[in-house]
């Protein structure tokens, strides 16, 4: 009984049977509590005059018993009923056995709702009851495991073939290289990195669903890149059923133009979104100049929604990333900032960190790693040290214009290590120019002479 359930868990047609025989005693409980004190329950030789001839065992108690079998016996505790109607279609006395049949009439995806329905017949095969629930809205899901993301989590880079369909044998060998290392806590795909807006349903899915077998038990976290909250909601969806252990939700495309830099339509977002899932979320703040940006107002409100568990800080700024992660952990001091601005990532682990979430860890996952572990450790001394080890690279890939072309350098630098054998990405973005893939592949030639680029 009361067994937990979630609403993928349910099936229209999912049915139960259960028979129940009312007596004297349920009829004195339920008038105890509820002070329904009618004669034709209670008053024997006034139910004896009216056309039934005797006491009727209280109406809403029979339809309660509905209600009841839906939740211990056939839904579990996922549902609280918004509006229940009932037909009382016979009478029903004491001693009478009745058999309650309850049934999933409808199943709505897009309002996680269920309509369901029920009838009671007595032992003569009389209905004396039926019943329709408009809606009984779920309120609960599985257990929602929220997984650690403290340490450096990988952003991965999706390799195409020359026909931009995915070089599945080149991702394979990308996750192999900056993935699966120790020191790496977990994996971000289809954001930025890995060109998710240019994906379709199916590749996303793909993408998630190879990367969970080759990753194990890590986290993986999915983007969620999208136009509009329903969109939002069905990629968030197929996230979770893929294998998404977090849904990361960017900012969608209305809110662009500072609609995000008040809290109402953000947090209504996320709201909606998070609810509609079973796994937790964690935000996506852009740099300040994208016009997509959440105040560090807005994020407080975003971080004490009960779902969300991480912000990817990328601010671009170091007020803003202060500011912001101030204002988060005042909020919920659980709610994880990973670091992700470009060049800061020394100073923003300096000021504080609960991780790094990084593209660039897909080409130098060890010299992350090697940051962060300084960085627990509180040695300043050792973080500068594997920060000027990181700085030709970090210019390398994020110093020159075109900085929307960043993921597409991380490409050329895993190409000339031998990772991929295209580096291009998917239109409208463009491939580097051939004098700077030349200077990205000496600036990751040194790193791997020094030995902090590992293949």
């Amino acid at each position: 009984m009361y067994e937990p359930k979630s609403f993928d868990d349910l099936r229209v047609n999912d049915r139960v049977s259960l028979s129940k025989t009312i007596t004297e005693a349920d009829g004195a409980l339920y008038i105890a509590a509820t002070g329904d004190f009618g004669p034709v329950h209670v008053d024997e030789v006034y139910a004896g005059a009216t056309r039934f001839g005797r006491r009727l065992a209280p109406g809403i108690m029979v339809a309660g018993l509905c209600t009841s079998i839906l939740t211990s016996e056939l839904v579990g505790t996922i549902g609280v009923s918004v509006e229940d109607r009932f037909w009382f279609t016979g009478p029903v006395f004491y001693g009478d056995t009745l058999t309650f049949d309850v049934w999933i009439a409808e199943q709505h995806d897009e309002t996680r709702t269920i309509i369901w329905e029920a009838s009671a017949r007595n032992e003569g095969g009389l209905e004396v009851l039926k019943a329709r629930a408009s809606a009984a809205k779920t309120v609960m899901s599985k257990a929602m495991k929220k997984p650690d993301l403290r340490g450096v989590t990988v952003a991965t880079v999706l390799p195409f073939r020359d026909d931009s369909s995915i070089d599945w044998d080149g991702y394979a060998r990308v996750l192999d290289y900056c993935a699966c290392p120790d020191g790496i806590a977990a994996v971000f795909v289809d954001g930025h990195a890995g060109e998710g807006g240019s994906l379709s349903d199916d590749e996303r899915q793909a993408v998630i669903e190879r990367t969970r077998r080759q990753i194990g038990g890590k986290p993986l976290l999915a983007g969620i890149i999208a136009h509009s909250t329903a969109e939002a909601i069905h990629q968030a969806r197929l996230a979770e059923a893929a294998g998404a252990d977090c849904a990361v939700l960017f900012p969608p495309a209305p809110l662009g133009g500072g609609a995000s830099a008040t809290s109402r339509a953000p947090v209504a977002f996320v709201q909606a979104v998070s609810s509609a899932i079973g796994i937790p979320v964690s935000i996506f703040q852009y740099p300040l100049a994208s016009g997509f940006a959440y105040s560090p107002e807005t994020l407080a409100k975003i971080a004490a929604l009960d779902r969300v568990i991480a912000v990817k800080e990328g601010s671009d700024s170091m007020l803003a990333y202060d500011e912001n992660r101030r204002a988060v952990k005042q909020a919920d001091a659980s709610v994880a900032i990973l670091p992700s601005n470009f060049n800061w990532f020394l100073p923003q682990l300096a000021v504080g960190g609960d991780g790094i979430l990084s593209g660039l860890v897909s080409l130098a996952p060890h010299l992350f790693v090697a940051l962060w572990q300084a960085s627990l450790a509180d040695d300043l001394k050792a973080m500068r040290a594997v920060n000027e080890r990181l700085y030709p690279i970090v210019r390398a890939i994020y110093g020159p214009a075109p900085i929307m072309d960043m993921h597409t350098r991380m490409k050329v630098g895993l190409k000339a290590l031998g990772l991929i054998r295209n580096a291009d990405p998917r239109p409208p973005l463009l491939p580097v120019l051939p004098a700077l893939c030349d200077a990205i592949a000496t600036t990751v030639g040194a790193a791997r002479a020094a030995g902090d680029i590992r293949t």
